[in-house]
Parts: structure tokens; sequence; C-alpha cells
């Protein structure tokens, strides 16, 4: 049998049938309604599932397998979702404010209507979302270049096609290793950073 543990406190959230998987056995508890909030289901293996509107506000699924998972109109506020495998996974209107993304693979995920306030980004994977589609972004973290945390709170530019990607975010634009204060720079500047990103 498997059971859904409190990340902290252990306490059984949810007991499973007497066979199935960690996929089924969350599926089974969505189906009933139960809230797994601080759920732990760190490493765990739940690609392919059917979680849409599962609360999981807290929840421990660091490193866990969502690929191609439906995480639609989920709660996942404050979420640790650090090295979590979300590639071609649904976040339509889930609620990602204040959940951890470091490393995550996000691959052609869909983040339609998504909310993303005060999430934090580390990688190279979160690059690609199309942020655009998001219903809102702000005030999130990227942390880049071994630690330095840089805020945005609208749609990440990042323009491919160089040596090094250029990402353009509210206040800076980051080539490699080197930030630059985007209010501190010309247009012209800015035209020869482009140029030059190569280099």
């Amino acid at each position: 049998m498997i059971t859904i543990t409190h990340k902290e406190s252990g306490a059984a959230l949810f007991h499973g049938r007497q066979t199935g998987n960690w996929k089924t056995t969350l599926e089974a508890a969505i189906k009933e309604n139960i809230d797994l909030s601080g759920a732990n289901l760190r490493g765990r293996n739940l690609a392919g599932g059917q979680y849409d509107g599962v609360r999981l506000r807290g929840a421990d699924l660091s490193g866990a397998n969502l690929l191609d998972s439906n995480l639609s109109e989920c709660d996942l506020r404050d979420a640790d979702l650090s090295g979590a495998c979300l590639s071609a996974a649904c976040l339509c209107e889930s609620d990602l404010s204040g959940a951890d993304l470091a490393f995550a693979r996000l691959g052609d995920a869909d983040i339609h209507h998504a909310l993303f306030r005060e999430t934090s980004f580390e990688g190279a994977s979160w690059m690609s979302l199309p942020f655009g589609e998001a219903a809102e972004i702000r005030e999130c973290t990227a942390v880049i270049n071994d630690g330095l945390r840089l805020r945005f709170s609208g749609p990440p530019k990042v323009i491919r096609g160089f040596e090094k990607p250029i990402l353009i975010l509210d206040q800076a634009i980051v080539i490699g290793e080197k930030v630059l204060a985007l209010n501190a720079l010309s247009h012209r500047e800015r035209t020869a950073i482009f140029r030059n990103a190569q280099n």
C-alpha cells in the first residue's frame, strides 16, 4: 500500500489501494478531493498523470517525474519543484506563486493563463517557456551566474542565435557571465551588445 505523507510531520494524508503506483495513488486522492498541501512526493514517478485541480500547496515535488502530466488549475503555491521533470506538462491556469522551479526541466510545458508571483527560476530550461501566455508574472526571481538574483515582473525575452543567449529582464541584460543594467545603457550601447554578443 502506498501512503502519501506530509513532508514535515510525516502524518498520512492519503492511503492508496493495496496495489498501485504513485501515479494511480495520486489520481485516486484527487478523485476523493483530498487536500495534499505539504505532501512529500519528492523524486516520485508521476509521469503521464491526470492531476488537474489538485491542491499541492507547499508540497515537496523536488526531482519528481511529471513528464506529460496534466497539472491544469492546480494550487502549486510555494511548492518545491526544483529538479522536477515538467516537460510537456500542462500547467494551464495553475497558480505557481512562490514555487521553486530551480533546474526544473520545462521543455514544451504549457503555461497558458498560469500565475507566477514570486516564483523562483534557475538553470536554462525556464528560458524556453512562452511567458507571453501566462496570466501574470510578478516579482519573480531568476537566479543566474552562481547565485546572482535578478527580479522580473514581465515576460523575459531570450535572444538566441549568438554564441551566448541574451536574456533581457525588466532592468538587466544578461549575456553569459555579464550582467548589465538596462537603464544605464544608451540605444547605441544596447545595439553594440547584441552585435558583439558572440565575442
